[in-house]
């Protein structure tokens, strides 16, 4: 018995771009980057393993794509919580605390990357550390503006926080305390 082969829907290579991306970024968050085929990417999009190289090229170029997208989103995020005002650190922290709390929360992306990219050469390796470093460059514009004597500490702490939260997330329980975060940015902050 012949199957009729299914009929794949046209969108404009924009919004083809995007569902690739959304699929893609589940996909890599929840099962890593190096686990997660591109093969299977198509497939979860409905698109054609033509396509998708089409608009990223190749794998690295579609985990690149991923990491920006994903970069794009975390500052967003704490420009929208901190702006200027080193103050809303400690609610930043609050709200990475309750996202590392979740039960799908699997870590920062960034940190995840560059484990399975340890290369320096690796464009995704690039992208991954890029982020680690203007994140603490804005710590440390943020710790500079609140008038901290030594800003650099202050942000190499703060940039050991983020990680801490998002490494040890899974091992904390729904019942450990809250706001340990925000207390400790007070100690960070109040130099």
């Amino acid at each position: 018995m012949a199957t009729t082969p299914t009929k794949r829907r046209y969108r404009r290579a924009e919004d083809t771009r995007k569902l690739v991306l959304d699929v893609a970024t589940r996909l890599f968050y929840n099962h890593g980057i190096r686990a997660v085929g591109i093969d299977r990417v198509a497939a979860e999009a409905n698109v054609t393993t033509t396509t998708l190289y089409r608009l990223f090229d190749s794998k690295d170029g579609l985990v690149v794509a991923y990491l920006q997208a994903a970069d794009q989103t975390w500052f967003n995020w704490l420009e929208q919580t901190v702006g200027s005002d080193p103050e809303a650190l400690g609610r930043f922290f609050e709200e990475l605390e309750e996202q590392a709390g979740r039960v799908d929360y699997r870590g920062c992306p960034f940190r995840m990357a560059l484990a399975e990219y340890p290369a320096d050469a690796s464009e995704v390796h690039q992208v991954a550390i890029s982020n680690k470093l203007r994140t603490r460059q804005r710590f440390y514009e943020l710790a500079s503006a609140a008038g901290i004597s030594n800003a650099e500490m202050a942000a190499d702490q703060l940039m050991l926080l983020v990680d801490g939260i998002c490494a040890s997330a899974t091992e904390r329980s729904p019942t450990s305390p809250k706001g340990v975060a925000a207390t400790f940015i007070q100690h960070i902050i109040t130099d």
